[in-house]
């Protein structure tokens, strides 16, 4: 594996892309064509973006011309779907299948307030919503096996290694895989190594993140930082990835820059993982291997940072990631 296997991910600019809102300070938000540029001059292969954010079936014929156009460039690349819509999938999954992609990422919808951190004891409608993808799931399976197409369903700190699992075996279908986000592996009580071992023959894509974990009143706080400066060994995870031949793709993704908090200090947060197999001693003590004990821990954009200012950050930390990335892919 070289850095230009790596695809530049466009959550990494979660304040420049316009995900969190501003209206009161100035500022250029990142492109699509200006995210190609950026991961070019980080000698980066390609980019990863969520395509029904930048393209409805209205102006679908665009999205299609922005894909053939990469494609000519020899830029690669790896679409996002950020809402579960069955119209919409199966019309732009036979149009895709006709340019050669064959997989997208997908994540579970929820309803209400979105929850983060594996908080699913502070949403009222997690079953309903995790039933409900299942059915979802169900629903597309036949456009899926038509069109060869494969949906990667991204741990988004909502479900585990195991109901992910669960829930592709339960379909009983070749074309559901997993997104391993891997800095949000500790969210639902897995551990990278856990959620690794549990998922790696489903594995198809993989967002590169990290986080710093500092030690906070209600449990952990993850905390957006540089990829190889948090708590993930991506020295041993590089090597693994690459050699797993399920994986086809690649992205540095940095956190969101709201922190988000796992209240792993509330016993209800336990009690709405009890159905799943879980060390609780095993897990604690691993996250107390991990933790920073005393630190500030917030973004910048928590710190008050806006503007250029905080686009600038986001650039500085994504250089730094890929750096870092580098210099440990020239050790392997």
């Amino acid at each position: 594996m070289k850095i230009g296997d790596l695809s530049l991910n466009l959550y990494s600019f979660g304040y420049s892309s316009g995900f969190i809102e501003d209206t009161k300070n100035k500022f250029k938000k990142i492109s699509l064509e200006e995210l190609v540029e950026k991961s070019k001059k980080l000698h980066l292969g390609g980019i990863e973006f969520p395509f029904d954010r930048f393209f409805t079936l209205e102006n679908l014929h665009e999205g299609i011309e922005f894909l053939n156009e990469l494609d000519k460039k020899n830029v690669n690349f790896y679409l996002d779907l950020e809402h579960f819509d069955i119209h919409y999938m199966e019309k732009i999954i036979p149009t895709l299948s006709k340019i050669g992609i064959s997989s997208a990422r997908i994540k579970m919808d929820q309803y209400g307030k979105t929850i983060y951190g594996g908080n699913r004891y502070l949403s009222g409608s997690f079953q309903e919503a995790k039933e409900d993808f299942i059915e979802k799931l169900s629903s597309i399976s036949h456009c899926l096996k038509e069109y060869s197409f494969t949906l990667a369903i991204e741990n988004h700190q909502d479900l585990s290694s195991t109901e992910l699992v669960q829930i592709i075996e339960s379909l009983d279908t070749y074309y559901l895989g997993i997104n391993w986000d891997i800095g949000n592996s500790i969210s639902c009580l897995d551990t990278p190594e856990s959620f690794y071992k549990n998922t790696k023959h489903l594995i198809k894509n993989v967002h590169l993140k990290d986080y710093q974990v500092f030690d906070s009143e209600k449990g952990i706080r993850l905390v957006r930082c540089p990829i190889g400066e948090g708590y993930v060994d991506f020295s041993e995870y590089l090597k693994l990835i690459y050699n797993n031949q399920s994986i086809k793709s690649y992205s540095i993704e940095l956190g969101a820059q709201i922190t988000r908090e796992c209240n792993i200090k509330n016993e209800q947060y336990w009690n709405a993982f009890k159905s799943l197999p879980v060390e609780k001693t095993i897990f604690i003590e691993y996250i107390d291997s991990i933790s920073i004990k005393n630190g500030k821990s917030l973004t910048r954009f928590e710190e008050g940072c806006r503007g250029e200012d905080l686009v600038q950050s986001e650039n500085n930390e994504v250089f730094a990631s890929a750096k870092n990335l580098s210099r440990l892919l020239r050790k392997i």
